[in-house]
């Protein structure tokens, strides 16, 4: 398949959650970038090797025809357990598969073919993701077929009669997708449901969304406006820590997506997804903590130890009244810079000495 026939496919079908999602890598429960790759393509699937993204999303779903899917289950498994997925250097950190939906008849096939023929998958993205009852689906296939790589946590898994003699393996990962009006309306049920099981994240889909509403595209995207702050709403709502925007057909390298991805990120999206690798920068750099940022929770972070130390619980840094939700704040975004690679304690060893600390104690 060529690369202009696997964007048209994206476009018309929402096919690419190719997201960006810092990946269990970079930011732990963020995400960064992720590449979707068709299955049924053996040459995108051997280009997909030397990706340097921290991860790929090998498709069983939209990108592969009806006809195709069951040789794509093969290709994919027969890659990613091969010699040619040897994770190098230069290649991606992470690998991924997204199913087929739980509604098609095709997730449970998908499922069994990868957990028993591929040691080494990371991840499984869920679309269209309905209802609670999808993932309870999904769950359950993970739990019988290979209950060594339990992570997304079961009933059985939970009780005392969990598989205490089945040898650990490397756990999988679960991510749902939201991509329908029915999808949205249960988001709080679905969240809710992924935290008792152990969710690693929720993405929204924009176009097969748009098109089970019946919504227009406008230029400011408010359409989804809605959309997109319900599934946020929900999954901070039930802790899940991963929460991935919508995708941007903008591959021009103009500053729509930039502005996009910042807009997604002001909203509490966690990372983006994108239908090419020429995105992966502008979202990188909407998504990551900025120079900027990393001082400015450096800031709070050493005000808030003086500030103790006069036992005081709330203070002043450059005229701004500094309490415990900001240090709060101040604190998750070093985590997250933390997790990004980021060397947060040269930054913090910096700024704890010379004229930051005295500017600190007088505004106290």
């Amino acid at each position: 398949m060529s690369i202009s026939t696997f964007l048209r496919r994206a476009l018309l079908y929402g096919a690419c959650e190719i997201a960006t999602l810092l990946l269990y890598r970079c930011c732990e429960a963020d995400k960064a970038h992720l590449v979707l790759v068709p299955g049924s393509s053996q040459k995108m699937l051997t280009k997909s090797s030397n990706l340097s993204v921290d991860s790929v999303i090998y498709d069983l779903e939209d990108s592969v025809t009806a006809e195709s899917k069951e040789l794509a289950r093969g290709l994919v498994a027969d890659h990613i357990a091969g010699d040619a997925m040897q994770r190098s250097v230069r290649g991606p950190k992470e690998v991924s598969v997204r199913i087929n939906a739980v509604d098609t008849g095709l997730a449970l096939q998908d499922i069994q073919v990868m957990l028993t023929r591929v040691d080494n998958l990371d991840t499984i993205v869920v679309p269209k993701v309905q209802s609670a009852a999808d993932l309870h689906f999904v769950a359950d296939i993970i739990r019988h077929v290979a209950p060594q790589r339990v992570l997304f946590r079961t009933p059985m898994t939970d009780s005392s009669q969990q598989t205490e003699n089945v040898p650990r393996s490397q756990p999988i990962h679960v991510v749902g997708l939201i991509e329908s009006a029915l999808g949205l309306a249960n988001v709080s049920d679905i969240c809710r449901a992924g935290q008792k099981l152990g969710l690693a994240g929720l993405g929204f889909a924009a176009e097969d969304f748009m098109a089970s509403v019946g919504l227009s595209k406008l230029p400011d995207r408010r359409e989804v406006l809605f959309a997109r702050s319900a599934v946020v709403n929900a999954c901070r709502a039930y802790n899940l820590p991963s929460i991935i925007d919508m995708v941007s057909v903008d591959v021009t390298h103009g500053t729509a997506l930039e502005e996009e991805s910042r807009e997604g990120r002001s909203l509490g999206f966690t990372g983006k997804q994108a239908i090419h690798p020429s995105q992966v920068q502008a979202i990188q750099r909407a998504f990551g903590p900025s120079t900027e940022e990393v001082q400015w929770a450096v800031e709070v972070f050493v005000g808030d130890i003086e500030s103790q130390k006069q036992g005081k619980g709330a203070w002043k840094l450059n005229g701004r009244m500094i309490d415990a939700p900001v240090v709060k704040k101040a604190t998750a975004l070093l985590d997250r810079a933390r997790a990004c690679g980021i060397d947060v304690d040269t930054y913090i060893a910096r700024f704890k000495v010379g004229s930051l600390e005295e500017r600190i104690s007088r505004s106290l």
